[in-house]
């Protein structure tokens, strides 16, 4: 029997956790891999279903349309006109689509920030061999002292040689929210294109891709809208269209095609994800009061309360002011050697791994200028208790695995 997910929206709930599944009690690291809500998760599985029974019907009998559709829900929810937006898997997609259709080549330099997301920096360096151009990296020390700061430190890096620059919008490892607006407005007048990886800024802060004006900007639906996974968005500019062909390419996918057909068709894969995207904001928005503006508004509170939480506990000064993070933050816990074991996996498994086997449940930590950065998110199913039990169980690690107490000198880091 076919679920009527609008009767479930309409009936809300203020033990939000039971609406999702989880395999631990508690989730402080809803910003790597976001959750989806089991009512969207039933929804999905429900159009997979009608997908997979017969596939050539659904493709060529409407199912386009309906993705179509849902592509355009999604630029009204985030402030763009809907020839403008695609969708991509993910925000990688969304990246690699970017990086590898802009001309860049011999002389030209490519803009980036110490904050960029890990996973990125291997494939500009590949592009930058195989087509000649050059990255410059720019050091925005964490935490800043103000937005000036960051807006300083990334012009002065400039040259007549800078053709695009990549910005977060929301730094995956120290999770600044950057003043993306900002930074777009002064690249631009000095003739500099942006690419902002909004990976996790969709429900996350309030999007109006017209009023930020950059050239090309990609953001997840998994992550803080809560969807499921393969399913983000990739917004470009109209005066930048002709330039931008997908990463994997088929049929239309070529510069001859109108922009959105370009993307229309990249081979047959299941459209469940992104048909669900439009009933998941729906959804999340029916969970608050005050819609997606409530929800936000609320798990930033949170975020804010959880800091001050750990801080308090572990004796760290706040790192830095309350609107420079939205639904989840870093704090650092000093530098933290292991055994030698340990120190054979990557930086991001020694704690999590660690905790996870001690205590039930990982805390996502990230190396960043010599430091061990906690990072910590908050969505509508945490509640503050989550973090009693977090800063508790960090504290432990922290007395037995660092050289020295978290301290709360953080002058060292106040620099350009």
């Amino acid at each position: 029997m076919k679920q009527n997910i609008r009767n479930t929206m309409n009936s809300r709930s203020e033990n939000y956790k039971s609406l999702w599944e989880f395999g631990r009690d508690v989730n402080v690291n809803h910003g790597s891999f976001g959750a989806t809500p089991r009512v969207i998760l039933e929804k999905q599985a429900e159009i997979s279903r009608e997908f997979n029974s017969c596939r050539e019907r659904f493709i060529w009998h409407g199912g386009l349309d309906r993705v179509a559709a849902a592509k355009d829900r999604v630029a009204d929810f985030i402030g763009a006109a809907h020839e403008d937006v695609v969708f991509v898997d993910n925000a990688t997609d969304g990246f690699n689509t970017v990086l590898k259709s802009v001309p860049l080549g011999t002389g030209d330099e490519l803009l980036v920030t110490s904050h960029t997301y890990s996973n990125f920096p291997p494939v500009m360096k590949e592009e930058a061999e195989k087509r000649g151009f050059k990255i410059v990296v720019v050091d925005i020390p964490y935490p800043p002292k103000d937005e000036q700061q960051i807006i300083d430190a990334i012009l002065a890096k400039t040259s007549d040689r800078t053709k695009l620059a990549f910005i977060d919008h929301i730094s995956s490892p120290t999770a600044l929210i950057f003043p993306i607006k900002d930074i777009v407005k002064a690249l631009e007048q000095k003739g500099i294109d942006t690419f902002v990886d909004g990976a996790h800024a969709p429900g996350q802060v309030p999007l109006d891709m017209k009023d930020i004006g950059a050239a090309y900007y990609t953001g997840n639906h998994h992550k803080w809208l809560c969807a499921p996974v393969a399913s983000a968005f990739l917004y470009v500019r109209s005066d930048k269209q002709d330039l931008i062909v997908p990463a994997v390419g088929s049929g239309a996918a070529t510069r001859d095609h109108p922009f959105q057909d370009r993307f229309g068709w990249v081979g047959t894969k299941d459209p469940s994800s992104r048909l669900c995207v439009p009933e998941t904001i729906d959804y999340m928005a029916s969970l608050h009061p005050q819609g997606w503006a409530g929800i936000m508004k609320r798990n930033h509170d949170l975020a804010v309360r959880a800091r001050d939480i750990i801080c308090s506990r572990l004796n760290i000064e706040k790192p830095c002011d309350d609107r420079f993070f939205g639904s989840f933050f870093t704090v650092p816990v000093g530098k933290l050697t292991f055994d030698a074991e340990t120190e054979k996996k990557p930086a991001l498994f020694r704690v999590f791994d660690l905790m996870e086997e001690r205590y039930g449940f990982g805390a996502y930590t990230v190396e960043f200028e010599g430091q061990t950065l906690l990072r910590v998110s908050c969505q509508l199913y945490n509640e503050e208790q989550d973090y009693e039990i977090l800063a508790d169980k960090v504290m432990e690690v922290v007395k037995e695995f660092g050289i020295k107490e978290p301290t709360a000198d953080l002058s060292r880091h106040n620099r350009l």
